[in-house]
């Protein structure tokens, strides 16, 4: 019986840490911080890279503003004042 319980916890870590490799790498893919990823498939299991799968990418965000806007302010507005 301990046998099995200490099977069954090994396989659950090893299934965790391998959530959390892939999480790892779906973050990388979408350009938000690894380690999120990593600490989302290590919390949640098969729903962390789930999640982190259903986040903005970071890359889209910043290439929607136009260059002259900083920080949600125009640069000719910064600038003036």
């Amino acid at each position: 019986m301990q046998w099995l319980i200490a099977g069954l916890t090994l396989a659950s870590i090893v299934y965790l840490v391998i959530c959390a490799m892939v999480g790892w790498s779906i973050a990388i893919e979408k350009h938000r911080s690894p380690w999120e990823g990593f600490i989302y498939g290590l919390l949640f299991g098969p729903l962390g890279p789930l999640i982190e799968a259903c986040l903005p990418d970071r890359s889209k965000a910043s290439e929607r503003l136009p260059d002259e806007v900083v920080g949600g302010r125009h640069l000719s507005r910064a600038v003036s004042k």
